[in-house]
């Protein structure tokens, strides 16, 4: 049996230059979620993103940045980030919000 993790990362506008980060208790960050059972780490990303979006990502477009271990919650964390081609507005999809930042502007 596959042990859970928690997989991760962002979307980066290849046009823009700018990665998309989702409004979380106050705070910006970056997208997130548990696997299901059987899933591999792409995959769960990939799918995560799509739940959260509704886009349609395609796996040749995610590509794995680190992954390491959360002691707090005892489980490994896979990040990656997708590039898409521009910076879709995403206000309030789903009752959330969303902005594109330039990395300069992230602190």
């Amino acid at each position: 049996m596959q042990t859970p993790f928690y997989a991760s990362g962002f979307l980066y506008s290849i046009k823009t230059h700018q990665i998309l980060l989702i409004q979380s208790e106050q705070k910006w960050s970056t997208f997130g979620g548990e696997s299901s059972e059987g899933e591999e780490a792409l995959a769960a990303f990939q799918r995560i993103i799509n739940e959260q979006l509704g886009l349609g990502l395609k796996s040749k477009n995610i590509y794995p940045i680190y992954d390491y271990h959360l002691d707090e919650k005892n489980k490994d964390n896979f990040v990656f980030y997708a590039e898409v081609k521009s910076g879709k507005n995403f206000d309030d999809y789903k009752g959330n919000t969303y902005t594109w930042v330039a990395f300069n502007e992230i602190s």
